[in-house]
């Protein structure tokens, strides 16, 4: 039913040869090469040598056949001239761990096969331990900015911008002028990996189909996440079978319950740095090197026109304004009672200007700063203030990205909004900016009478940079201020929703009362090698492949109900008591 046939993507062809060209003899130094092989296996060897303790315990007598064909390695390997491996390497060190390496495939060989990774591993346990193994509710999976796009229309080209495949038309938002399209891949496999190796819903379908769940019980909603709310509705439409529009009732006839999983529902702060200057903490904190391999490759001024002309990102500034983010006058809920408030400005620019900027005036910088661009008319970021303001806001497109301004749809059933995030990671929260670049100059034209203030241009044309070398204990990393969160998003957009927002008894936008339980993970970094984390990780990403997460949606997906769950220093005390 979800099969479909990609379709084949025209590549441009290869320019011919007019001739051989003339290519200059290289002669290669074969000592260089030998003395390049013995560098190499020299670190191996001490590789060996330094975790030799662990594998080495307990090994059984070698035999004498084993003993002497390792030997003979380590004397060839000694050969070479610049190494004597002998002094490095124990005489049995080598033959000690390949044999404990067969033993250990040889008592493996007579058993049950081993997963390798934890794909069903939860659900396994579920239906091992409880006997849960039925599909009662299907599953809809809404995929964040990790699903996959396939080029709808490709044509060849030799642009060098990195982004131009996946850029918009800066102007409307829709599809480019060159006419390079792309579409939402469709079915599961649109969004269970990224890319080889990088996992994302895959360790939830896995688990899920060990409960006996398949393509016809769950299902991914592939869109373009590029688009905005409005563009999406007018490019991409999804109709009843009819061919008209779902009725008002239809939420309440077919949805069980809604689980959000790491959304950024009141926005992030990264949204803001990365429309301001292409930047976020992760660039900021490149080393020399890198930023300037970046810089070559993908520089902050492509980096910006790519980020601007998507829809997405807008669709990410933070949400509710100073009341809940916080000002001068008014510290925000996720600030440390026991410091000095430091989240009142989220933007603190130094140039020509000394800048402090809370989220109103960020919000308002930036879409100066941007200029005439399709989304800076098409979001609001308040809070609705009564029951009709929320009702006018329902039909009205730009607060549909806005929960505290777009109500809930009405349930008289029991219909519950689950909130599931993890905490305990630094999460970018305020950013730390310079106007103007070193050596940047400001030059009046003739129909000018004064320079350019604060928006100094540097070489690449983009008026602000992070400002990497400020740093302050623990909080402040290379520009960036930190705050709790899940390493992405952080604490205040993820939780205050479902604390406080829906939760709380005088909430406009949660007019049928829904139920709202929160569920916190508290990230825990596992000692493996694992580099995604490990079955008790919370980063935003990872959280997918958290043993608690998959566990929890596959009781809702089997009909249980859950509770809320807290962690210490998360998002309790914000519930009214």
């Amino acid at each position: 039913m979800f099969r479909r046939k990609k379709p084949e993507v025209p590549h441009a062809k290869a320019e011919e040869a007019s001739g051989k060209d003339d290519k200059p003899e290289i002669k290669v130094n074969k000592a260089s090469h030998k003395r390049c092989y013995c560098f190499l296996i020299f670190f191996v060897l001490v590789f060996v040598y330094w975790i030799s303790p662990p594998l080495v315990v307990k090994q059984p007598p070698l035999p004498e056949i084993l003993q002497g064909t390792v030997q003979d390695l380590i004397n060839k390997i000694s050969i070479f001239g610049d190494i004597d491996a002998s002094q490095y390497l124990s005489q049995d060190l080598l033959a000690k761990n390949l044999s404990a390496m067969f033993e250990d495939m040889a008592g493996r060989m007579g058993n049950k096969p081993q997963i390798a990774d934890d794909s069903f591993s939860v659900g396994s346990k579920l239906i091992d331990e409880e006997g849960l193994s039925k599909v009662k509710h299907p599953v809809v999976f809404i995929p964040g900015l990790v699903s996959k796009l396939f080029p709808k229309k490709a044509l060849g080209h030799n642009e060098p911008n990195f982004g131009h495949p996946v850029k918009l038309d800066p102007k409307t938002g829709g599809d480019p002028p060159s006419g390079f399209k792309l579409r939402a891949s469709l079915g599961l496999d649109s969004a269970d990996y990224l890319f080889p190796g990088y996992w994302v819903l895959a360790k939830l379908i896995s688990n899920l189909a060990a409960l006996k769940y398949d393509s016809n019980s769950m299902f991914v909603m592939g869109y373009d996440w590029r688009l905005s709310m409005k563009n999406m509705e007018l490019r991409d439409h999804l109709f009843s079978p009819a061919g008209g529009n779902a009725g008002e009732s239809w939420a309440e006839q077919y949805l069980y319950s809604h689980v959000d999983i790491s959304g950024p529902l009141l926005g992030v702060p990264k949204a803001v740095s990365a429309l301001l200057s292409g930047e976020t903490r992760d660039t900021a904190q490149f080393s020399s090197l890198a930023t300037n391999v970046l810089e070559r490759a993908f520089s902050r001024r492509e980096r910006t026109d790519l980020f601007r002309s998507w829809g997405v990102l807008p669709s990410m500034i933070p949400k509710g304004g100073s009341a809940i983010w916080g000002n001068l006058n008014l510290p925000s809920l996720d600030e440390d009672p026991n410091k000095i408030p430091s989240f009142a400005a989220m933007l603190a620019i130094r140039g020509t200007r000394n800048l402090d900027l809370d989220v109103d005036a960020s919000i308002a910088y930036l879409i100066k700063e941007v200029g005439d661009l399709y989304w800076t008319k098409e979001h609001q970021f308040g809070s609705a203030q009564s029951s009709n303001e929320a009702e006018h806001a329902r039909n009205d497109d730009t607060a549909w990205t806005n929960p505290l301004l777009a109500p809930l749809p009405s349930f008289k059933t029991n219909y519950t909004i689950y909130c599931l995030y993890g905490i305990g990671k630094p999460t970018e929260r305020k950013y730390f900016y310079t106007a103007e670049s070193e050596g940047s100059s400001c030059v009046p034209s003739d129909d000018t009478n004064h320079c350019l203030d604060e928006k100094a241009v540097d070489a690449e044309g983009v008026t602000h940079a992070i400002n990497t070398s400020m740093n302050a204990d623990t909080t402040i990393e290379n520009g960036v201020e930190l705050s709790d969160g899940d390493g992405t998003v952080n604490l205040l957009s993820l939780a205050y929703m479902c604390a406080k927002g829906w939760r709380s008894s005088k909430s406009v936008v949660n007019p049928s009362r829904v139920r709202v339980v929160s569920r916190e993970y508290l990230n825990v970094v596992s000692p493996s090698l694992n580099s995604r984390g490990g079955p008790e990780c919370s980063d935003h990403t990872d959280i997918l492949g958290n043993h608690g997460v998959i566990e929890d949606v596959l009781r809702l997906a089997t009909g249980e109900n859950l509770e809320d769950k807290w962690v210490e220093g998360g998002a309790q005390t914000w519930v009214e008591p």
